[in-house]
């Protein structure tokens, strides 16, 4: 099996989480992943997989209050997938 390393959204204050469940932080794109070989992935993926979002710049203040961050390879705000219920208004057609 070759080895996926998936990109995921891990707040600051989460980073002992993604330590204590093998994810590396990737240096040059700035976020954490895990590998598909992980014992840990299904998990891991099913709270932090990233969910892009739709904010207008007016509202970027209220999604980062909810757990945003700019991702800037996507250029698009992104929330946890665990954060999802609250920022349905933003979400992606």
């Amino acid at each position: 099996m070759t080895q996926i390393y998936q990109p995921l959204v891990i707040p600051y204050a989460n980073r002992q989480i993604a330590k204590q469940n093998k994810c590396r932080w990737d240096i040059n794109n700035k976020q954490w992943t895990i590998s598909n070989e992980n014992e840990n992935y299904e998990h891991m993926c099913g709270m932090y997989l990233p969910v892009e979002l739709n904010v207008p710049f007016e509202e970027k203040e209220e999604a980062k209050a909810m757990g945003a961050v700019w991702d800037p390879n996507k250029k698009c705000w992104v929330i946890p997938k665990h954060l999802l219920f609250q920022c349905q208004k933003w979400l992606r057609a």
